[in-house]
């Protein structure tokens, strides 16, 4: 639903539904057959297909929905990788399924966007807040590229998987979710000196995604399911936040600068950048 806010501008968020919970994975099927969606295109990499596509398919089939996956060999997630998701798409296909994070994301935002279908996204880790985004970034000419794409119509992350992810990405998405506080004071700064258009509904939304973990931050590094969920579900929400506000200056400042420029120099040293939230974590700390 498009509203008017008291800051002045209209909001809207295509997101329909996001299921964060002990074994969400039943509501696929669910949230496909609401939506009256009859072929399922499942995208996968061989991690990701063991961690969660296999699951997903054995559900779609007690459900009897139809489904396909294609557990990717091109996962450079570049020109090569979208003309395997081209080859392998079934004809009939009305939905693409996301299985994975970032990188697949990315690529399954654009491709269904690009091919005139809708995705959801079932989640194998939270390491950073772009579930909702409605950009992509790829690898074009050997060169990452942000591209307009589209945001998911549905968000699952099941935290029974989630607490199973690597702790360098279960930190990552904690230090995504906590650099919102250092993003929202840049924020307020700007209003006050810059007169900068500035929206409180926007920044309670995002001040209590944050609250809402940092009282239990330090149960992170024992993988409560509880606290993995309230990550999940704040860095859904920071990316809600983005897509109504209709751009970045609700979830990004200082600590994104920081971060760009490490990786910059990361790239130009030859060496891989470390994750994104660990980054934001470590310019929240500066």
């Amino acid at each position: 639903t498009r509203f008017e806010c008291d800051c002045g501008r209209e909001h809207y968020a295509s997101l329909k539904f996001v299921s964060v919970r002990k074994n969400a994975l039943e509501d696929l099927p669910v949230f496909a057959q609401k939506l009256d969606f009859k072929s399922l295109y499942l995208i996968c990499d061989p991690i990701t297909y063991d961690i969660a596509g296999k699951r997903c398919m054995e559900i779609l089939s007690a459900a009897g929905v139809k489904a396909s996956a294609v557990v990717l060999k091109h996962t450079g997630f570049d020109e090569a990788t979208l003309g395997e998701l081209l080859i392998n798409m079934p004809d009939d296909c009305d939905l693409v399924v996301a299985v994975g994070t970032g990188a697949i994301n990315d690529m399954t935002r654009y491709f269904s966007f690009r091919m005139h279908r809708p995705f959801f996204t079932v989640a194998t880790a939270a390491p950073m807040d772009g579930f909702a985004s409605a950009l992509a970034v790829l690898n074009i000419n050997n060169l990452k590229t942000s591209i307009d794409a589209q945001t998911p119509t549905a968000i699952i992350g099941d935290t029974e998987i989630l607490k199973n992810a690597p702790y360098r990405m279960i930190a990552a998405g904690l230090g995504d979710l906590l650099g919102k506080a250092t993003c929202l004071c840049d924020w307020k700064l700007s209003k006050v000196i810059n007169g900068e258009h500035y929206c409180d509904r926007i920044v309670e939304l995002v001040e209590q995604c944050v609250a809402d973990v940092l009282q239990n931050a330090g149960k992170a590094k024992d993988r409560n399911p509880a606290v993995l969920g309230n990550i999940m579900e704040g860095l859904v929400l920071t990316g809600v936040a983005m897509s109504l506000y209709g751009n970045s200056r609700p979830a990004s400042g200082c600590e994104h600068h920081m971060s760009h420029y490490w990786e910059m120099m990361f790239e130009q040293a030859g060496k891989r950048p470390v994750p994104h939230g660990t980054q934001m974590g470590v310019g929240t700390v500066l």
